[in-house]
């Protein structure tokens, strides 16, 4: 795991408890710096092998992200910004 310096990585993963028969999931979570502080305009990458090619988004202004419509499996979710590096989790 590689983990840029002065960048915190939190990954909340969301599972539908609407119906079992469902193909497709999110992940979900907020990136924050050292302090707790929120960090907006993150780019938040998923990739898999479940996945053809990779997931991107960006986080909003309160550090939150949702990559939503993924096929089960294990994902690798990095978050980078210029000023803080990469950081990257499983």
């Amino acid at each position: 795991m590689r983990k840029g310096p002065g960048i915190l990585f939190v990954i909340l993963i969301a599972i539908s408890a609407i119906s079992f028969a469902q193909t497709t999931g999110s992940v979900v979570g907020v990136v924050t710096d050292d302090s707790g502080g929120p960090l907006p305009g993150v780019t938040v990458e998923a990739r898999s092998p479940a996945l053809q090619g990779t997931k991107v988004t960006v986080t909003d202004t309160d550090g939150t992200y949702r990559l939503t419509l993924l096929p089960p499996g294990t994902y690798a979710v990095s978050a980078s910004l210029s000023q803080f590096g990469r950081a990257e989790q499983t």
